[in-house]
């Protein structure tokens, strides 16, 4: 009985590390100084990829951070008009 009860909890406390790992904030850095032009809205899903700031350049507005992971916009840091320097955090994005 009570290794019945070890098993079932050492399941139980898996899949509670599984889900924690599973469900994660990742902060995203703009790899690009300028005039922020666009930027994703909390709520918003990505996928890995994803432009989530644009800044206005010479060659015209280019994607500065880009989606690390999928998940959902929790969390933007920037609005447009905003101008940033390079490594600043811009977006939270949720993992699914």
């Amino acid at each position: 009985m009570k290794l019945k009860k070890l098993a079932i909890l050492t399941t139980l406390l898996a899949i509670g590390g599984v889900l924690a790992v599973a469900a994660q904030a990742v902060v995203h850095t703009t790899v690009l100084s300028g005039t922020v032009t666009k930027v994703v809205a909390p709520g918003t899903a990505v996928r890995e990829g994803d432009t989530l700031v644009e800044v206005d350049s010479l060659a015209g507005s280019m994607p500065a951070a880009r989606a690390m992971v999928d998940g959902t916009v929790v969390q933007t840091d920037v609005e447009v008009g905003q101008k940033i320097e390079q490594g600043r955090e811009v977006a939270v994005v949720e993992t699914k």
